[in-house]
């Protein structure tokens, strides 16, 4: 039984002596058989989604002088003898419901059991079923009634043949959920052979049959487990850490990377704001302040809003950061002699013990930004310890020369013997989650959250326990938009098939080259991850390059590697080529047009020279020098299979594209303009099933991101990111003015390269970018910090090709490989011995190119606006 989801107008003729041709690009069909065997005892059934529809011949049952359209679908329900009548509701149910263009939509992504009966269960209840013993009459009664709803398929359009086995008996049917010991959905990818074969490769949509019991060895972790919960639960419900006020103003200190939690003081020259603290704990003090400028000179809302918005182009960054050096300079000299600002106001707070001062700090308040500081106070070693450890009460005090009411909030948090070692145990906790992630005990989704948790609980326990809002506040919702945003889009384009097209146009170029063919197809994986997520990339193409070089009598493992490698060497390039990229861009204010100045052609060098080296170490292993290319048959089998969709998308990325580069006169995130594209395309290409749309997201990538931003966020709030920041730059400083910035860059660039191929380099350069990010908003590093942002990006990125767990293309290389060429895989050794040469040719080169560009070249610019 064959029934073709979707039929164009006319392709179907009532005279069965007329031949109809198809239209072979449009008409996909469902083989439907049924039937009943006497080795079975129970029911099976079988179904079967080719990743492209195939000509079967014969195999596919069609009318005297009608071409059949070909196969995309194959339906395989079996059963004992028993089963005939059942068998009968089986083949005609299916057969109805794929000649719905609805239902066959839902097949495209159906990946289990479950969803397949969902789909079924749902489709029958929009469905009339009725048997179509007469073919014609049938059809004439679909003519009749072309409009009725009721009929989802239009009166049952589906060619019914009850001629399916010639063995045994044989019957079709219908469907018993509880009738079936086994259901299983695959998804299999038809192997470029003549259309007649039947070599199919299965893809992982099995679901296991088995039962696992529960044995007496699994008493004690069953035990254990029962244990946890127990202990978890009492701990939540009688732990009662230091909770932060929800009755007061909570803002955020974004220079000095934390929060405050504060009620909303207004002290004056005249009335000093004083504070007592409780009584215990008070070995550490941690005093956070925001205040306000109240002069009526500071810039109202608009001013700053436009003032920011002017700031976005390199001009405007020069200018403020001359401007504001010049300040700077100006207002440390005067507060060096002890003087004051002419005009300023100023605020300071003190914290005495009895009648003993323990510290005091003075902030001046500037006409820009509000005036923020975060100071620790050991009392211990203070000069007030020995009041303190006489039992004299903590007071803060806060005095300004403001005489109208100044706008301030101040928070004093006391921390016992466990504050004071909370950075010691926040960097222990930071190099446990290194090892986590490294030995990979559970997947890198639990231990993020597993760490963050336990980061949660560090913080809790130290100081106080932040809110839900808070932590989900540590998210950064611009970088796990825009990850989500190209998932989709990168999907969508694939299912054009744009990736076989850029493949088989790329071989045909070659001439039948095989030295050709490796520059092309490598080189083409780095150019598409200029735009498109390098990972997605290698996911995309791996499998296709696998399967044309085994066509072609090419040894596929060498060139993929090497493609894996180009992508991620292009991907530097751009903002959205690498999720590293991606996060830097987002956390420290960088345009796309930023990382095409200042990456791109260090890199638009470095992919050119780093396929060449590898084709260089390489091309004994790839064969013969020329290979024989099927031209006619490439062309057919390598094409666009929607090109309606794709120049929907065309124009989508074009719109995005245009977006991104203008990003310095606009000064929009990148963001909007991907999910805005996001959403036009899914809705033009898959507006009635979104999870077609959204079916290859990668959702544990984003889980992951979340994770580790509420896990590096709450270091931060334990003082060990601006801890890690402020001996970098003090180490920075000690050195002559004219080397600070050579040795910086260096330093950046190779620990970032280094540490992204070793460890974990998500986790890895999310910590460095907010070490950078504070370093930035506090100003404590002489140097400009401008040129650090980009030695890390290329440190971080090219990092990744230099061992296994360096990068996520990397992975995904291993697994592709491993399932689509079993008998010679790339393995993680492959890394090391090509990957690292290249990382270490690449990083030098970078070194001489940053030092000549920042250092000889270009004049000083830095970060000015750190928004996020």
């Amino acid at each position: 039984c064959m029934a073709p989801p979707r039929l164009g107008g006319g392709a179907t003729s009532r005279e069965r002596n007329v031949p109809v041709e198809l239209r072979e690009a449009e008409d996909e069909a469902c083989d439907v058989l049924a039937g009943t065997v006497s080795f079975l005892d129970e029911q099976a059934a079988v179904f079967v989604r080719l990743k492209r529809a195939v000509d079967l011949g014969t195999f596919t049952e069609h009318e005297d002088g009608v071409k059949p359209p070909p196969v995309r679908f194959v339906f395989i329900v079996l059963g004992p003898l028993s089963c005939q009548h059942d068998n009968d509701h089986v083949g005609h149910a299916i057969a109805c419901m794929m000649s719905s263009a609805a239902f066959a939509a839902k097949a495209q992504v159906l990946a289990s059991k479950d969803d397949l009966l969902e789909t079924i269960d749902g489709s029958i209840d929009q469905t009339n079923l009725t048997f179509a013993h007469n073919i014609e009459a049938m059809r004439e009664r679909d003519h009749n009634n072309d409009n009725d709803n009721d009929v989802s398929c239009g009166g049952c359009c589906s060619w019914f043949n009850p001629g399916g086995f010639p063995e045994d008996r044989e019957a079709f049917g219908g469907m018993d959920r509880k009738g079936y010991s086994a259901v299983t959905v695959v998804e299999v990818s038809v192997s470029a052979v003549p259309a007649t074969s039947s070599v199919y490769e299965v893809k992982a949509f099995e679901r296991p049959t088995h039962v696992r019991k529960l044995k007496r060895l699994d008493a004690f972790p069953a035990l254990a487990m029962v244990v946890v919960a127990v202990f978890c639960a009492c701990l939540l419900v009688f732990w009662r850490p230091i909770e932060a006020r929800t009755d007061v103003v909570s803002a955020r200190l974004h220079r000095m990377q934390t929060s405050i939690t504060s009620p909303l003081y207004a002290p004056r020259n005249d009335r000093p704001l004083l504070l007592e603290l409780a009584a215990t704990p008070r070995s550490v003090v941690d005093i956070k302040m925001l205040a306000a400028c109240t002069s009526l000179d500071c810039p109202s809302e608009l001013k700053r809003a436009a003032q920011r918005k002017a700031e976005r182009g390199l001009a405007g960054r020069r200018r403020l950061q001359a401007e504001r050096a010049k300040e700077e300079r100006r207002r440390l000299a005067v507060v060096a002699g002890g003087g004051t600002l002419d005009g300023a106001t100023y605020v300071e707070w003190t914290l005495w013990a009895g009648g003993e001062r323990c510290a005091s700090e003075r902030v001046f308040l500037r006409v820009d930004i509000h005036a923020e500081d975060w100071a620790t106070v050991d009392v211990e070693t203070s000069q007030c310890a020995a009041e303190a450890a006489a039992g004299q009460v903590l007071r803060l005090r806060v005095t300004t020369d403001a005489s109208d009411g100044l706008p301030l909030l101040i928070q004093a948090t006391q921390m016992g013997a466990v504050g004071r070692q909370r950075r010691v145990l926040g960097g222990l906790l930071l190099g446990l989650s290194f090892v986590a992630f490294h030995v990979e005990w559970m997947h890198r989704v639990y231990t993020s959250f597993v760490v963050a948790l336990c980061a949660i609980g560090l913080l809790s326990l130290c100081s106080s326990a932040p809110t839900l809002t808070a932590v989900v506040s540590m998210v950064d919702a611009s970088t796990v938009a825009l990850t989500f945003a190209m998932s989709v889009n990168t999907h969508l384009l694939m299912l054009t098939g744009f990736f076989e097209w850029a493949s088989g146009y790329a071989i045909r170029m070659s001439g039948g080259s095989v030295a050709k063919i490796f520059f092309l197809l490598t080189n083409l994986a780095g150019v598409l991850s200029l735009l498109l997520d390098n990972v997605t990339c290698v996911l995309l193409l791996g499998p296709i390059s696998i399967k044309l070089c085994e066509q072609l009598g090419v040894n596929p493992l060498p060139l993929y590697l090497t493609q894996t490698l180009a992508a991620t060497i292009g991907g530097t390039a751009t903002l959205l080529g690498d999720p590293l990229n991606v996060l830097i861009g987002n956390k420290l204010d960088l345009s796309f047009d930023s990382f095409c100045v200042y990456n791109g052609p260090l890199m638009l060098v470095a992919m050119p020279v780093a396929t060449a080296v590898q084709y260089y170490r390489l091309k004994h292993t790839l064969g013969a020098e020329r290979v024989a290319l099927d031209l006619p048959r490439m062309k057919a089998d390598l094409r666009i299979h929607d090109e309606l969709s794709l120049a929907y998308l065309a124009a989508i990325f074009l719109g995005i594209f245009l977006g991104l580069v203008l990003s310095d006169l606009h000064g929009h995130e990148a963001a909007w303009f991907c999910v805005l594209g996001m959403l036009g395309a899914a809705i033009t290409t898959s507006r009635r099933d979104v999870r077609h749309a959204i079916g290859a997201v990668e959702w544990d990538a984003l889980l992951f991101f979340c994770g580790l931003f509420v896990f590096v966020g709450s270091l931060e709030e334990l003082g060990l990111v601006r801890a890690i920041g402020t001996g970098f730059a003090e180490g920075i400083n000690r050195l002559p003015a004219e080397s600070q910035l050579p040795v910086a860059l260096v330093a950046v660039l190779w620990i970032s390269a280094i540490g992204s191929a070793f460890l974990e380099s998500l986790p890895f350069t999310m910590v460095i970018t907010y070490v950078l990010h504070g370093i930035n908003s506090e100003g404590v590093l002489l140097a400009q910090v401008g040129p650090l942002t980009w030695a890390l990006s290329v440190g971080a990125c090219v990092g990744g090709i230099g061992s296994l767990k360096g990068s996520s293309a990397n992975l995904a290389c291993v697994g592709v490989s491993a399932r689509y060429a079993p008998s010679n895989p790339i393995k993680g050794h492959h890394f090391l011995r090509y990957g690292f040469p290249l990382l270490l040719l690449i990083i030098s080169v970078a070194t001489a190119y940053q030092h000549v560009v920042f250092v000889y070249i270009a004049s000083p610019y830095s970060i000015s606006t750190v928004s996020r």
